[in-house]
């Protein structure tokens, strides 16, 4: 499998994870959960993990403070209604996540087929986990350090 593909089956595996993290942060459900920006719940195949600081730079592509569950419309129609996230990012992580997450776009970051294969295999598990236990693991809940391949 090249780069390219191992990147986009993290991101695949990534974005259900957090979506699932965010049904039952929000609604204690594995099917339904509320968009982060507009507060409607759907149900999880109508939600899309939508980044805070956009781009999809390496450095910030993977980290789960950056993504959360939103709707299609606010996510893809209406640009991720930047306003409406950062009051999300604001109440729920404060302005040092917020800053620090804006530096590291900047920040150069290559991932090796290798670490994003194991990457995806830890995301499996904790979907696995969280589905099974209906419950966040403590190291994907809101306020914790971030994730990347390298340090899962």
């Amino acid at each position: 499998m090249s780069n390219k593909s191992a990147k986009h089956k993290s991101w695949v595996l990534f974005s259900e994870m957090i979506r699932l993290r965010d049904c039952l942060t929000t609604e204690n459900s594995l099917t339904f959960g509320r968009c982060c920006t507009c507060h409607k719940v759907y149900p999880i195949g109508k939600l899309q993990g939508g980044h805070f600081v956009a781009g999809r730079c390496n450095s910030i592509l993977f980290d789960k403070r950056n993504c959360h569950a939103q709707c299609v419309s606010c996510n893809m129609f209406r640009h991720g209604r930047p306003s409406e996230y950062a009051i999300f990012m604001l109440k729920t992580y404060g302005t040092e996540v917020m800053e620090e997450l804006n530096r590291l776009r900047y920040t150069s970051r290559k991932f090796d087929e290798d670490e994003l294969d194991a990457f995806s295999d830890w995301i499996r598990a904790q979907t696995k986990t969280m589905r099974e236990t209906r419950k966040v693991p403590h190291e994907l809940a809101y306020n914790r350090p971030a994730l990347s391949p390298a340090n899962t």
